[in-house]
């Protein structure tokens, strides 16, 4: 089907056969949205120096998580366990978080081409997708503070207790969490 939707593409050019049924697109030939988000990951692990610039090019590529629209076929390659018990769409959707922790502490912590806001505005998405993450929560509060803004910083508190009291009405704030509320409020 590849091969006659490529006009000029030599029959099965960008396969590779596998084994069995299992064909692999050959990257040579055929690139797709994820093999460059993949490669521009690898890159920045690779070349700190351009690392911010690199991460938000692959930011930038990464629109929605792999085949998670209502019209996207529920390919079994895509959705089904591995071995390791998550699925090709749950490994892109764990290097996207991890690859916007990352982004998001290189804006925070300032040099060229940072923006603290911008290190904002990660963090706020990583607390949306697990909001009881006090790690992230932390490093939100801690930017915050960089801007100078207690009262941010005192909103973020908030919707952190809030997050916590709608997981678990008990549930209070870490110690090492509390502490760094308090420590950043109190800073002149």
């Amino acid at each position: 089907m590849l091969v006659r939707a490529v006009p000029g593409l030599p029959k099965g050019a960008p396969l590779e056969a596998d084994t069995g049924r299992i064909y692999r697109l050959d990257t040579n030939l055929v690139c797709s949205d994820a093999h460059r988000f993949t490669a521009l990951l690898r890159i920045a692990k690779s070349d700190n120096a351009s690392a911010l610039g690199t991460l938000e090019q692959a930011y930038g590529l990464y629109e929605a998580d792999l085949l998670d629209s209502p019209t996207a076929p529920p390919f079994a390659w895509a959705l089904d366990p591995g071995d390791d018990g998550t699925s090709l769409r749950q490994r892109y959707r764990r290097q996207f978080l991890d690859m916007c922790r990352t982004l998001a502490d290189l804006h925070a912590a300032g040099g060229q081409g940072a923006y603290v806001e911008r290190g904002i505005d990660l963090y706020r998405r990583l607390v949306q997708a697990d909001p009881l993450d006090e790690r992230t929560w932390r490093a939100l509060l801690s930017a915050h503070a960089k801007r100078r803004d207690k009262a941010a910083l005192d909103r973020e508190w908030q919707r952190l207790t809030e997050a916590l009291h709608a997981a678990d009405t008990d549930a209070s704030p870490e110690a090492e969490t509390s502490a760094v509320y308090h420590r950043l409020m109190a800073a002149e």
